[in-house]
């Protein structure tokens, strides 16, 4: 009988840094000495650094949920890196093999060597796939307005004088309110990236930008609500199985890999490019002062019930205005969707899983409802 060590917090999830040990006969997880761990020989269960994944715990403001996360399309356009020089791939010219420089080098090449010049920026101490052929940029997704983080990865070629991937980041989803998030990359030396906006309404130009942007549920919403949408927006697929394609249009935003000396967040060029952001994120002051035009007046003239549009295609029963911290209203046409009021604001929330908003207990609850919409 096989026995995996599991942690406790996520499930049963594989690890190369625990064993099984019998203990009073008993099975046990202890952890691996650093020896062990660098001398495996295959007696314990473990992958190679290189391969191991990122397990996210998916948690957003206390609840750890993949449902409630949606997933952006993310490309990465990468430099070679500055540290390799050369790799064992080298031109022949006349039977002699020429290695004062390697096959992709751009330095070979003058048509290369003047648009890809790079700098030395200063990088970890330790960077485990600096000198490799591959490596990983990663992806941080950290939001403004919920307690929430996600990271992933893209593989990248460090042989290519350029090349570019795709990889995903997942954000809290905007169906309860809009969602404020500042998205990072950087390379395994903790070398940042620069960041791209795509201008709208602009097909294939994209800006410098901070990399803080708002998600909402407005068109075009180019994000999945899950992995799986995510792939499909982004690629299409002939119906004559063809090859599968990709537009650049597809993604909003895009990191640029350069590993230049510069500050990679310009002043000048985030204030010009304001515009390139899904929306500009508010400060706090403007929060507080500024009426949103999403809260609208709505219902036919003599009607005994007034509406007012929170968004999100929410309507509460109540006139539009200051609401009292604590109040939760039912969003009108709907069984999980509600109005939660928190520092004289509404925000919607949206019950998981088979509950529903119950308006009387003012919580959501798992309770059969007779196939009419709550009104």
């Amino acid at each position: 009988m096989l026995i995996r060590c599991h942690p406790f917090v996520l499930g049963p999830i594989k690890t190369a840094f625990l064993h099984v040990m019998q203990l009073n006969q008993e099975p046990r997880c202890i952890s691996r000495k650093i020896s062990e761990f660098a001398n495996d020989n295959g007696v314990f269960d473990s992958e190679p650094f290189n391969a191991r994944g990122i397990q996210n715990t998916f948690q957003s403001d206390s609840r750890n949920d993949i449902r409630e996360w949606v997933f952006l399309p993310v490309e990465i356009i990468y430099h070679r890196p500055p540290e390799r020089m050369k790799y064992n791939s080298y031109p022949v010219y006349q039977s002699k093999v020429m290695m004062d420089t390697d096959l992709y080098s751009p330095m070979a090449y003058d048509g290369l060597k003047s648009v890809l010049k790079t700098g030395n920026p200063i990088g970890y101490n330790k960077c485990f796939e600096s000198t490799s052929n591959y490596g990983k940029v990663f992806v941080e997704s950290n939001g403004l307005n919920y307690y929430g983080t996600y990271k992933e990865f893209a593989v990248i070629d460090n042989r290519l004088a350029l090349s570019k991937a795709t990889t995903y980041a997942a954000v809290k989803s905007p169906d309860t309110g809009s969602t404020e998030v500042k998205l990072v990359a950087y390379d395994s030396c903790g070398r940042i990236c620069k960041s791209f906006c795509r201008v709208p309404g602009v097909v294939n130009d994209y800006k410098p930008c901070n990399g803080a942007i708002r998600v909402t549920t407005d068109n075009p919403k180019m994000y999945g609500r899950h992995y799986g949408e995510s792939v499909s927006d982004l690629w299409t697929f002939p119906s004559n199985g063809h090859c599968p394609s990709t537009a650049d249009s597809e993604y909003f935003i895009k990191f640029n890999c350069d590993f230049k000396n510069d500050w990679p967040w310009k002043k000048e060029e985030i204030t010009k490019s304001v515009s390139t952001d899904l929306a500009k994120v508010p400060t706090p002051k403007e929060r507080s002062t500024v009426k949103t035009s999403s809260s609208l007046e709505v219902g036919a003239v003599g009607s005994s019930i007034p509406g007012c549009l929170l968004g999100h295609r929410c309507v509460v029963a109540r006139s539009c205005g200051p609401c009292v911290d604590g109040e939760r209203l039912p969003c009108l046409k709907s069984y999980t969707m509600y109005a939660w009021c928190r520092g004289g604001r509404f925000n919607i929330r949206r019950c998981v899983g088979r509950s529903q908003f119950d308006p009387v207990r003012g919580q959501c609850t798992v309770n059969q409802h007779n196939g009419i919409p709550l009104m």
